[in-house]
């Protein structure tokens, strides 16, 4: 008996996303099983037009119920939901997180009408009957089992990522390496520019640890940057200079595989002080390269992070401060958390964990 079809559908597919990253990985281990694999999306990358083909809502391959639909909702798709509506298939939908658009509010109308939109189809998705739910998180599921999602359709995939694939194997950036062995320690933050990420208590705590040490030290932001949010990273770098640490805040507004291979590989200290996290990918690719991770736990940080970081239930920014002094000063410390992440990795998040989760998950819909 033939395997199913296996469809997986988004919005939009581009290099070095994270909901790309999740299709690929996905489309790679559901092929090496045996299952014959099409990507769909509405827009793409030229790249990506030999190993996708872009969506037709009312096409007649919808009607086959053996075969399967993994839909990849991370904001509103008008196109997608037409699909769901049509579509015959046993079906898994794949919830990557909407941010909340309060974020937004007062920096970009057109985030903040996007998130909106998002949630809005987040909660007509979680109304469907006759569908599997696949959160990046429990965070994430939760939001979907408020909005009427079946508790017991409910499963968690954490995502799929390109970090052996394109990170471990890139060539060292001897630029960034010669430069940051110069400034120890170096506290990265990586994550996009955005209202959500938290950059500004980033900036209170590196200001902390600046009064606990003398040493040199920098606080680096790795992350993309919307000239739309302009605004937004007006108020950081202000407030950077407002807490006299501007000299030592860097920000790198693009990474290659190498670069950020090389933030990573010589940084002290990973800071994670976003406020909205559906699941956060940096964290573990910090657990993969063993830089030790401190971080406020807010939204999905605990549950991705577990035992691999020194975690602070509420903001402060003092005791964030002073876990970064203690990484920084007691190496045996940093060695303890280095381990544990690369231990969590190892068992929660390498490619092989999260493929035969996949697997299960797609055996479970097939026996429906």
């Amino acid at each position: 008996m033939r395997k199913p079809r296996v469809y997986l559908a988004l919005p939009s597919f581009w290099p070095q996303d994270a909901v790309g990253n999740d299709v690929l990985g996905m489309k790679e281990w559901l092929q090496e099983a045996g299952y014959e694999v099409t990507i769909l999306a509405t827009l793409m990358d030229p790249r990506y037009e030999n190993c996708a083909q872009v969506l037709n809502p009312n096409a007649s391959i919808w009607r086959c119920p053996d075969d399967i639909l993994i839909y990849h909702h991370a904001i509103y798709w008008e196109a997608g939901e037409r699909l769901l509506e049509k579509a015959k298939t046993k079906t898994a939908i794949r919830y990557h997180n909407i941010t909340p658009p309060h974020f937004f509010k007062g920096y970009a109308q057109h985030y903040y009408d996007a998130c909106a939109s998002g949630l809005a189809a987040s909660e007509r998705l979680a109304r469907r009957g006759g569908v599997h739910f696949w959160g990046a998180s429990q965070f994430n599921l939760e939001d979907l089992i408020r909005y009427g999602a079946p508790p017991d359709r409910c499963r968690v995939l954490p995502p799929m990522h390109r970090i052996e694939e394109e990170l471990a194997g890139a060539a060292f950036d001897s630029v960034i390496t010669g430069d940051y062995r110069k400034a120890r320690p170096s506290i990265l933050f990586v994550g996009g520019i955005r209202p959500n990420k938290g950059h500004r208590k980033a900036i209170e705590a590196f200001a902390g640890y600046r009064r606990l040490s003398d040493a040199p030290s920098r606080l680096v932001f790795v992350g993309t940057f919307d000239s739309s949010l302009q605004n937004y990273l007006d108020e950081i770098q202000a407030y950077a200079e407002e807490c006299r640490v501007a000299a030592d805040v860097r920000f790198a507004f693009s990474a290659t595989p190498s670069q950020l291979r090389a933030y990573y590989l010589t940084s002290s200290v990973f800071l994670c002080t976003s406020e909205h996290e559906g699941f956060c990918v940096p964290l573990v690719e910090a657990m993969f390269f063993r830089t030790p991770i401190v971080a406020w736990q807010t939204a999905a940080i605990g549950e991705t992070c577990g035992p691999a970081g020194l975690l602070f239930r509420e903001f402060s920014a003092e005791a964030l401060a002073g876990a970064i002094d203690e990484c920084v000063e007691n190496p045996a410390i940093a060695r303890q958390l280095a381990d544990r992440g690369r231990a969590r990795y190892e068992s929660r998040f390498h490619r092989c964990a999260l493929g035969a989760r996949l697997l299960d998950l797609v055996r479970e819909l097939e026996q429906l």
